[in-house]
């Protein structure tokens, strides 16, 4: 069910092929570097009437969030541990599928541009975010399009929502993203990444320099992350997913 997590809303494509480690005195690859490279996907089915136990509209106890419901499925797998496990618990945004009805949840759209920075710190490259806003509102993310898990246009995690409880669910059943624009941001990027020709088809970094500057190392959070900076200015709560909207930027988990 990780699949369906919404909490940070960020796509970002893991290439699965070998990669050749770029010279720090070099940062230009050609515009053919990705032909061998291909996407991570794996294929879920939707869950059976039978496998279904139990669903709760109580959501998870104890804790300020987006409202949502927990449930539990049978299916032979292997648990955390290695040992065998069948019986499978989740939560989920929204109401409980059996319930119906349209939960809307608020989903604040962060645009962040880059500021690749050049060896003394100076800014090598600067990557506009501006170009990709309003395709990515305009996209079945955020604007509906028709699913076979709907009679009605609608957004793509309410038709894989949908999908996932089809046999469930009451057919007026919606869980839907509630766009709304957040200050932009800009990433100074330093050290491991790297571009094509005419930036930018894309700018290419490695996992940990991009986590880094996503995720705030301490608790409580300060303004020198991305998400970190987004919470203290209130673009982003316990009670809404966001989506920090970057230019083509690809991670890698090979070191460079």
């Amino acid at each position: 069910m990780e699949r369906l997590s919404m909490i940070a809303s960020l796509v970002l494509l893991v290439l699965a092929t070998g990669m050749t480690a770029f010279a720090q005195s070099s940062t230009e690859v050609g515009p053919g570097f990705l032909k061998t490279a291909r996407h991570l996907h794996s294929n879920v089915h939707p869950l059976k009437k039978s496998n279904l136990d139990s669903l709760s509209s109580a959501g998870l106890p104890g804790i300020d969030s987006i409202v949502n419901f927990t449930g539990q499925f049978n299916a032979n797998g292997i648990g955390v541990d290695g040992s065998p496990q069948n019986l499978w618990f989740f939560s989920m945004i929204g109401r409980d599928p059996k319930e119906g009805g349209t939960t809307f949840v608020p989903a604040p759209i962060i645009p962040v541009s880059l500021d690749l920075l050049a060896a003394d710190g100076s800014v090598a490259m600067h990557y506009d975010v501006s170009p990709f806003v309003e395709p990515t509102l305009l996209s079945p993310i955020f604007f509906p399009a028709k699913f076979l898990s709907s009679p009605h246009p609608t957004q793509f995690t309410d038709a894989d929502m949908r999908a996932t409880f089809f046999h469930s669910m009451r057919q007026d059943w919606h869980t839907l993203l509630n766009p709304q624009s957040a200050a932009r941001r800009t990433c100074r990027m330093a050290g491991s990444w790297s571009w094509t020709p005419s930036c930018c088809l894309f700018v290419l970094v490695d996992d940990p320099t991009f986590q880094s500057l996503l995720f705030p190392p301490t608790f409580p959070v300060d303004n020198t992350t991305l998400i970190g900076a987004a919470e203290l200015k209130g673009d982003m709560t316990t009670k809404d997913p966001p989506s920090f909207c970057f230019p083509t930027l690809i991670c890698t988990r090979t070191a460079m």
